[in-house]
């Protein structure tokens, strides 16, 4: 996961992020006695509402930024600089809770595995994240103009890992969860600038290909990459991104054992 966020880019112009993850608490569905992991927690928004309803919270994310940003606003809440892919709480939880942060974890065997071994068993995984053919528009487009402004290396780097639900399924069971539930979908997201939609983007979730970029160069990638999708990404004034989102709940089941003596 992107560790360097801007928090205030963040809230300001994507926070579209958090809005539409308030569909997928619905899943979570939080008790007043529960104890809830909220992995790639951002900016708090969704942390904060599962509080209102589970007893204890914890919030983790990768970046330190924006952690030092969402203790200052949510001071009851417990928030802590985690890597999603390798961590340990000496108490298990009822549920973990994730959403727009699983795709930025390539080491995906690696997080699955840690969200299972700190469930309780019985607790239950609920995630949303970018699935197939995720943003492939924007991401495509930028590769393309990448390579041809000689930035070979930067074109060729994997920010994110998006699965199939038959791929994410299949981590998810080999770690002996159990797959209740799952849905692949189509979510067009407008942006909130119609003049920089698509260079915030990149600005935002993109800025590791514009690593070893020189200033000026970066610019004029951004700008010809906006030129290049407009005709299929500006539609009625407005900028929209192709997203594609999974929705995932599954179960880590308890073990019965029977006496056949």
């Amino acid at each position: 996961m992107a560790k360097d966020w801007n928090p205030e880019l963040y809230n300001d112009k994507h926070a579209f992020v958090y809005q539409y993850g308030q569909g997928i608490l619905s899943w979570l569905e939080p008790k007043a006695n529960e104890r809830i992991l909220d992995v790639g927690c951002g900016s708090g928004q969704l942390t904060s509402q599962i509080k209102e309803s589970a007893a204890w919270v914890v919030g983790m994310d990768n970046s330190p930024e924006m952690i030092a940003d969402v203790r200052s606003k949510y001071p009851s809440i417990d928030f802590e600089v985690g890597n999603a892919s390798d961590f340990e709480f000496n108490q298990r939880f009822d549920a973990i809770f994730s959403n727009a942060a699983l795709h930025w974890v390539t080491d995906y065997e690696g997080a699955v595995k840690c969200m299972y071994r700190n469930l309780k068993p019985g607790g239950r995984l609920v995630a949303e994240f970018g699935g197939k053919g995720n943003v492939q528009n924007i991401v495509g487009t930028l590769r393309k103009v990448l390579a041809q402004h000689g930035y070979h290396e930067q074109a060729e780097k994997q920010l994110w890992y998006f699965p199939t639900i038959g791929e994410y399924a299949t981590e998810l069971e080999k770690a002996g969860f159990r797959v209740t539930r799952a849905e692949h979908f189509d979510r067009p997201t407008e942006l909130a600038d119609a003049e920089t939609g698509i260079a915030d983007w990149m600005a935002m979730f993109g800025k590791q290909f514009f690593d070893g970029v020189s200033d000026e160069d970066a610019r004029a990638i951004k700008a010809e990459v906006q030129e290049r999708i407009e005709p299929i990404c500006f539609v009625d004034g407005k900028w929209n991104i192709d997203y594609k989102r999974i929705r995932v709940k599954a179960i880590k089941e308890k073990v019965e054992t029977i006496d056949t003596k």
